[in-house]
């Protein structure tokens, strides 16, 4: 199995990540919402869906940690279809400004604090794929012949890049 890191250019900021049920309360208290849209949608879905003999493995052998950025499509970006590989998005600290930055820029536009919170920024988006794959070769729970690369994509252009 391979795996491939995927780091965002980060350029938005969250400040926070409400509990899921939360979200899922405000959604469908909007008007609509639940209604026509998403489930005209899935009703197209399930009458062309004909995936259900896909096994869970990926056929295709491949992990791929991915920023949970709403603009990245995993899929989109490398023509994955479903069952071709597993793909984990998280959060891991993608913001490409200091702590100190985005400190101040809360307090300038936003009228607020945030002195208390350490953002974990990176400094050099590339310096932080090369130890996020350096970290996973390492790693005592890979195998050593497994081969680990490093990505970053550019929001701005849709252009995936190697870094390792």
């Amino acid at each position: 199995m391979r795996i491939v890191l995927h780091t965002s250019h980060a350029d938005t900021t969250f400040l926070a990540t409400p509990d899921i049920s939360e979200i899922l309360e405000t959604l469908l208290k909007q008007e609509g919402y639940a209604d026509k849209p998403r489930s005209q949608a899935n009703e197209a879905y399930v009458a062309q869906f004909n995936k259900s003999h896909l096994a869970l493995p990926p056929t295709r052998n491949v992990a791929i940690v991915a920023c949970m950025d709403a603009r990245i499509d995993p899929a989109k970006i490398l023509g994955l279809e479903e069952g071709d590989a597993h793909v984990i998005r998280n959060a891991g600290g993608m913001v490409t400004f200091k702590d100190a930055d985005l400190q101040d820029k809360l307090k300038k536009e936003l009228h607020s604090t945030a002195d208390h919170i350490a953002f974990l920024s990176i400094a050099k988006l590339e310096d932080s794929v090369r130890d996020d794959v350096d970290f996973l070769k390492s790693s005592p729970l890979l195998f050593k012949d497994v081969p680990v690369s490093g990505w970053l994509y550019d929001v701005k252009t849709g252009k995936l890049n190697r870094i390792v």
